[in-house]
């Protein structure tokens, strides 16, 4: 399994491999704080890799049976403009770019019909909000291509009415304000 993306990929990539415990192969490439609509400026990681010229390479060496894809830090407030203010994908311009970067990277992930699988947003899901349009976008892409899926990952930490407690049946949730403790990692299998 190939993984890429930003920090909850890596939540992911840890996750999985525990959950595999050696029986199977995980290739963890994913960057922190780093997405796929490359602003200027890319705060705080300046080192953000070059996705379009890299995936491809990895899929040619990794030859993953599926790959796992993180958008999440796609939803906050970037520099998309010389010069201009930072926006989330709630502006025009910065949805269009995210959208027509998500088909760019699903293209290149999909290749040899591998199989991908996209994480919904982890943000907030209350209406108007960027967490709620992320993952509308997510799930329409899992619609339109075939071998991409959607995971509800948000429904997994979070309940119906939109709480995301600390703690479930007293394992801890949460390790750090934003990512998941080492016993949701483990649980958060593709």
């Amino acid at each position: 399994m190939l993984v890429v993306g930003d920090s909850w990929a890596r939540d992911a990539a840890t996750g999985i491999t525990a959950a595999f415990g050696g029986k199977g192969q995980v290739k963890d490439a994913s960057a922190l704080a780093c997405g796929i609509r490359k602003p200027i400026n890319p705060m705080p990681n300046r080192n953000c890799p070059n996705w379009e010229v890299e995936w491809p390479a990895l899929m040619d060496k990794v030859r993953p049976d599926a790959v796992l894809l993180s958008v999440q830090w796609d939803a906050a407030e970037q520099q998309i403009g010389p010069g201009g203010k930072l926006v989330t994908i709630r502006d025009d311009e910065a949805r269009r770019r995210f959208v027509t970067n998500l088909d760019r990277a699903i293209r290149i992930l999909s290749r040899r019909r591998t199989p991908v699988y996209v994480f919904e947003s982890t943000f907030q899901h209350s209406p108007g909000s960027v967490g709620t349009l992320l993952s509308g976008i997510l799930l329409e892409f899992s619609k339109k291509y075939p071998g991409v899926h959607y995971l509800d990952i948000y429904h997994q930490l979070c309940n119906d009415l939109n709480q995301c407690p600390r703690e479930i049946s007293g394992v801890p949730v949460y390790g750090t304000n934003v990512h998941c403790s080492k016993e949701t990692k483990v649980g958060l299998r593709t």
